[in-house]
């Protein structure tokens, strides 16, 4: 990892909306792996117009991770006066066990508590075992399932 090389920008979406579309089904695809059960989740037309009104609404909570020339991660967190939420960690497939997962975290952590919040949440399913020892790596607690979602299980990170 060059980190002179790495940087975050806003999703820019007339450039890179597929780009967005094949990190988002692949982490659903990964949710999921046991069955199909992440394509009865995933739709194009549905995900485009949620990530157009996030970018709006959230404009530094809709990110690309770039490596020198090349997209390698993408972030979706949302943020109100209440709370603060992680949509998406997503990093490709050839660029994980790198350590730019920690760089995501710290990008997340670092505008999250300059922004004086005390706390952040994700959801996460219970197959995802990657990400979920990933997550408690980095101080995220596991509080059970989600009482909205209760296919997946809620995780919250203390500052």
């Amino acid at each position: 990892m060059k980190p002179n090389l790495i940087q975050f920008q806003p999703i820019d979406l007339a450039r890179h909306m597929d780009i967005c579309a094949q990190f988002r089904e692949d982490s659903f695809r990964i949710s999921f792996p046991e069955n199909d059960e992440w394509r009865k989740r995933w739709n194009y037309a549905e995900y485009r117009s949620w990530l157009e009104k996030h970018v709006e609404r959230f404009p530094e909570g809709a990110l690309h991770l770039w490596c020198g020339e090349e997209i390698i991660g993408q972030l979706e967190f949302a943020y109100t006066d209440e709370w603060a939420h992680v949509n998406l960690f997503y990093l490709r497939p050839d660029k994980r066990g790198l350590g730019y997962g920690a760089l995501l975290q710290r990008h997340v952590a670092d505008f999250i508590c300059l922004r004086g919040y005390s706390s952040a949440t994700l959801r996460v399913t219970p197959s995802n075992e990657r990400a979920i020892r990933f997550y408690l790596k980095h101080g995220w607690k596991d509080t059970g399932p989600d009482e909205q979602y209760p296919e997946v299980h809620l995780f919250r990170i203390d500052f």
